[in-house]
């Protein structure tokens, strides 16, 4: 027992309940010293009418009494409050009394003439009995108060959450109609000026009207880059096992038959498994392997390889290639909407709307997953992204 349980039994009230006036007048200073309030009864009748009334937090009581017994009264009260502690002192240690004390739920059984520190070691173990049970009550409180809070907070971001997609829907809608409509426009009339009336133009004029259409159709890439981001971040996932081996050689078949002139040796590591949604997990091996097929065209022979290792026990896909690479410098910026870390003069044959590797972040951050790359310039990079729950595909390297 310690003292926590001596400081909580001073603060309680305690009800003593017992029959023969020289016991009580004995044992009742006794416990009067170590509680907050002693409440006398002289039977089990008169003991339950004091507990209905002023409700003690613990019991101590004599079994054989006139009336009602202490068992008796035991029964009543644990109907009205199961929580509350009883001490049975009595005289009688017959198995009969044991037995149904037992059954009753007595927390603890004192023999009389009753020792002073037996009934003490009684008190401080239902005391701590009760101090226990008040702290798990405290506890149960701030869980809830808790859950609560969290609940709330859920239902604040979630409607947040549900705010900002309406709002990105409204946006997505805007682009798709408002700013298509004056991009039109623009490049038809350019279009029209240079077919009816470009013969009435000089070399600078027409060059001027170029650069005018050139300049809506990047726009257009632009809005069609923006809107596929809109419509990843806004797609339900549908989660099944994926053969990424199957995705990456469809992904680089097409490539070639989309650039027949194109010598490029491409490895593909077979077996290579993982689990997400089909569609833009190939999204996302379209838009790497792709960025691969783009830098390597400067490549005297260029390779692109998609395999896999692990780190941390952890699977890890890979697509390395060997083509211009960039400067580490920068990889801060590689996987933001509309970034390019190429200037055109040196990668003219790269130029697109920057967004193919901020579409693939954003898959592969949906899924649970990270992307990452390494690169040193001239000599290629490696792009590395992981897909929770994907089976481990065995040794291989990431350097």
């Amino acid at each position: 027992m310690s003292s926590r349980d001596e400081e909580y039994l001073a603060g309680l009230d305690i009800l003593y309940v017992e029959d023969d006036t020289a016991v009580r007048d004995q044992t009742g200073p006794f416990l009067r010293r170590r509680c907050r309030s002693l409440i006398l009864a002289a039977n089990g009748e008169e003991g339950l009418a004091r507990f209905l009334v002023q409700r003690p937090h613990l019991v101590v009581t004599d079994l054989l009494m006139p009336m009602m017994d202490g068992l008796e009264m035991a029964e009543a009260i644990r109907l009205v409050d199961p929580t509350v502690p009883v001490i049975a002192v009595t005289a009688f240690d017959r198995p009969e009394y044991l037995l149904r004390s037992i059954e009753v739920g007595i927390d603890r059984y004192v023999l009389k003439p009753v020792q002073a520190d037996r009934l003490h070691q009684a008190l401080l173990h239902c005391a701590g009995n009760l101090r226990q049970q008040e702290q798990l009550r405290r506890n149960e409180a701030q869980i809830l108060a808790l859950n609560e809070q969290l609940e709330r907070r859920v239902r604040e971001r979630t409607a947040q959450l549900e705010a900002a997609n309406q709002e990105l829907a409204a946006i997505s809608y805007s682009i798709s109609h408002d700013l298509r409509a004056p991009l039109r426009a623009i490049d038809g009339f350019s279009h029209i000026l240079l077919e009816g009336y470009g013969s009435l133009l000089d070399a600078e004029g027409r060059r001027y009207l170029e650069r005018v259409r050139l300049g809506t159709q990047r726009m257009g890439h632009l809005i069609d880059g923006l809107l596929k981001v809109f419509r990843v971040s806004r797609r339900d996932l549908k989660r099944q096992p994926l053969d990424l081996s199957a995705l990456a050689r469809a992904v680089l078949d097409e490539l070639g038959r989309r650039d027949p002139g194109r010598t490029v040796a491409t490895v593909v590591r077979a077996g290579l498994a993982a689990a997400g949604d089909a569609q833009l997990v190939g999204l996302v091996l379209e838009n790497l392997l792709e960025n691969a097929w783009k830098f390597t065209a400067a490549a005297p022979a260029a390779r692109i390889e998609f395999g896999a290792g692990a780190e941390a026990g952890e699977p890890v896909f890979f697509v390395r290639d060997n083509g211009t690479g960039f400067d580490m410098a920068y990889a801060a910026k590689l996987f933001g909407a509309f970034q390019r870390l190429h200037e055109p003069q040196e990668a003219p044959e790269a130029q697109g709307a920057g967004i193919g590797l901020a579409i693939a972040a954003r898959i592969v951050q949906r899924h649970g997953g990270r992307i990452w790359a390494t690169a040193e310039p001239g000599a290629g990079a490696t792009f590395c992204f992981t897909l929770p729950d994907s089976p481990a595909p065995g040794p291989d390297s990431l350097g």
